[in-house]
């Protein structure tokens, strides 16, 4: 039996994260790659919201939030007991500490 999937709730900028970073893929490589990399994005959230506490702790950011790898990018999240809440999508090479995290 696989995990309970909790639901996922996109903070505004987390959303505006993934529509921006979709867009700059199909405008540099296209729409195959824009497919791919969207696809990569939601199969990775999925695998979170399965798995809510895979990722690395970084209540150095700020209290609860996880971090996971994708690719070149990382999805910052807060675990909640019905669902998970995607905070930030960012790419690896961003200075994390100056990373917004709230609305």
């Amino acid at each position: 039996m696989s995990p309970r999937k909790l639901r996922v709730a996109f903070a505004m900028l987390a959303q505006a994260d993934f529509e921006r970073i979709v867009a700059y893929t199909r405008r540099e490589w296209g729409s195959s790659e824009e497919q791919r990399m969207s696809d990569q994005l939601s199969n990775t959230i999925d695998t979170i919201s399965r798995n809510p506490h895979i990722g690395e702790r970084r209540s150095d950011l700020r209290l609860g939030i996880r971090c996971f790898p994708t690719g070149q990018h990382l999805i910052f999240y807060r675990p909640y007991d019905d669902h998970i809440e995607i905070i930030r999508i960012a790419h690896s090479r961003m200075d994390i500490s100056r990373l917004k995290l709230d609305e």
